[in-house]
């Protein structure tokens, strides 16, 4: 239940929903996971990730990798048109840099997150 609160976008909803199947089963693996989740869509720094997943996951695997593909030719293309113009090449590094920025956070997101909640106590 608390699953589906969360895709729908019921933050609070699915936390408490999740933290009663805890109460009832503290043992519970899968319980403990979607905690997580449900903690981390709540927080405005892995909110971003949990957004951005969400978004991957309704996509089919062929959209996926079309969506990473596509924003990846895209920077490549912004990168070209400033090497033909180079009074785009600040605006050009400003996107450019967002999006490494970007890439680099949705590696590192989920460890940084899962680190603070156990320096929390809430895993």
């Amino acid at each position: 239940m608390g699953v589906c609160l969360l895709r729908l976008g019921d933050k609070q909803g699915a936390v408490r929903s999740i933290s009663e199947a805890l109460r009832l089963d503290p043992e519970n693996a899968s319980a403990r996971h979607n905690f997580v989740l449900a903690m981390g869509a709540k927080n405005p720094f892995y909110g971003l990730f949990w957004r951005w997943s969400l978004l991957l996951t309704r996509l089919p695997s062929w959209g996926q990798i079309g969506v990473i593909l596509g924003l990846w030719a895209a920077m490549r293309g912004l990168d070209a048109l400033a090497d033909a113009n180079p009074a785009l090449r600040p605006y050009a590094t400003v996107v450019l840099g967002f999006y490494v920025l970007f890439c680099i956070y949705t590696w590192v997101a989920p460890a940084l997150f899962k680190t603070w909640l156990k320096r929390q106590n809430a895993i």
